[in-house]
């Protein structure tokens, strides 16, 4: 667990909605990235979660149950808030944990070692 702020939109690489950009950041069955859009209200919500989850201390037990939540605010109603959450959560879970083991090489970890091993055997596709 670190005591740092941390930027989970640019750890992630989340490509979500922004005021400017408000579609959503699902898949269509093809591939392509969805084009509808979202409420503004909603992109809002979830900004705001983000930064609070970034300014809170990351801790991995906890981070891929506030991952979906937040993702749904980025996501769709109509197709991808009730199919994609659980997918693109895991996704930022595992970008996460992949960028802490990266930093935690580099000899800056900002998790405790112990808790990377943990990880490290982890399957990645569960």
């Amino acid at each position: 667990m670190s005591n740092t702020p941390w930027d989970p939109q640019n750890i992630c690489e989340m490509a979500i909605a922004s005021q400017e950009n408000r579609t959503c950041c699902g898949r269509t069955a093809k591939g392509t990235s969805c084009q509808n859009r979202i409420k503004l209200s909603v992109i809002q919500k979830g900004h705001q979660k983000l930064v609070s989850l970034g300014g809170r201390p990351l801790d991995l037990a906890t981070l891929e149950l506030s991952l979906r939540d937040i993702v749904k605010s980025f996501l769709c109603v109509r197709w991808h808030q009730s199919q994609q959450y659980n997918e693109v959560a895991h996704r930022w879970y595992q970008t996460v944990v992949h960028h802490e083991t990266q930093l935690s090489r580099a000899g800056h970890p900002s998790i405790p070692p112990s808790i990377l091993v943990q990880l490290s055997e982890v399957d990645p596709t569960d």
